[in-house]
């Protein structure tokens, strides 16, 4: 019995060679040529093999043409689809092999130039090394120069003192032990001379490396903050604070920095250049410049800004704008602007 209008889509001579073998000739389920459950869901089995189509059921040999058609349409546009997503998916994949490739580029580049940054700055450090032993070289030899000028001259000096030969023989002896003594004092004293202005260089020495090494750490300690500040989103949750803001000034001893200290005497302090070019470049410093001109720029500190709106204090914002626009003219001056 033809329960499905799909089997409109079988062909006769299909149905007659089914009929005539009294077996199934491998229709498949979508035909639902028999609702036969014993000889199985949807075959046309060899009890049911004599059995007639419905009357409606048509047994043209070109019905089932239009049912290919639309499949293969159907499978053709499968294909399209199927080769436009592999053709995206492999442009994906190349890409990400494009950005990848270019993100090692710009890691490789950026290590490079660390690199010579670094090596630029061993070599300024190194190059200031040499120019201050050469100098501490030519102090000493001029130093050895004039000390032996002195001792030519006091030996003429004493020759000619000496030359003319006293008639009195205990005179004589006399006044050459008060020259030996005389010349042993002195002596004496030039040692003395000598070793204390060698302890001044010695002390003078140390307290340039102190204040070296103090201004390295103040720095240091600045671009900290700097990251930090540059880093932090203010709001009324995370309000912002005098103390919070990196200021580019060397602070007191107890390390605490007040409005009072940002000045333009103490900015110009913290950048000075002939100190900074101790331990950075000059190529170093400019960058931090730099970086210092854009984060204290007038309009991120506006009152309408977090940075500024965030502070509680109407005071302390007063204080805030008017250290920043200290801080800004500064920048300027020292960077040649």
């Amino acid at each position: 019995m033809w329960l499905n209008p799909a089997a409109a889509r079988i062909t006769a001579s299909q149905r007659r060679a089914h009929a005539e073998s009294r077996r199934c000739c491998g229709l498949t389920l979508k035909y639902a040529l028999c609702n036969n459950n014993p000889g199985g869901n949807y075959q046309y089995c060899w009890r049911h093999g004599g059995q007639a189509a419905h009357a409606n059921v048509g047994a043209a040999p070109g019905a089932e043409a239009p049912q290919r058609a639309v499949v293969r349409e159907r499978m053709r546009e499968f294909e399209r689809i199927q080769r436009e997503s592999e053709a995206r998916g492999q442009d994906a994949r190349d890409q990400w092999a494009r950005e990848e490739q270019r993100r090692r580029e710009q890691a490789r580049a950026r290590a490079e130039r660390e690199e010579q940054e670094r090596q630029r700055a061993r070599e300024e450090q190194q190059r200031w090394r040499r120019e201050r032993e050469q100098q501490a070289r030519q102090e000493e030899e001029e130093r050895a120069q004039r000390e032996r000028f002195r001792r030519e001259n006091d030996w003429q000096w004493s020759y000619q003192r000496q030359r003319p030969r006293p008639r009195n023989p205990g005179q004589g002896a006399r006044q050459a032990e008060e020259e030996r003594h005389r010349q042993q004092e002195q002596a004496r004293r030039e040692q003395e001379q000598a070793r204390r202005a060698e302890a001044e260089r010695q002390r003078r020495q140390a307290t340039e490396d102190q204040d070296a090494q103090f201004r390295a750490r103040c720095l240091q300690s600045y671009l900290d903050k700097c990251e930090i500040f540059d880093k932090t989103v203010f709001s009324s949750r995370i309000p912002n604070n005098f103390s919070l803001i990196p200021w580019p000034v060397i602070p007191r001893v107890g390390g605490t920095v007040s409005p009072g200290d940002i000045t333009p005497e103490n900015v110009r302090r913290f950048f000075d250049s002939s100190a900074l070019r101790r331990f950075k470049t000059a190529r170093e410093i400019d960058v931090i410049l730099k970086n210092t001109a854009r984060r204290f720029h007038p309009d991120r500190f506006s009152p309408n800004r977090p940075v500024v709106g965030s502070i509680h204090n109407l005071e302390a914002r007063r204080a805030v704008i008017e250290a920043v626009d200290v801080v800004i003219k500064t920048v300027n001056v020292c960077r040649g602007g």
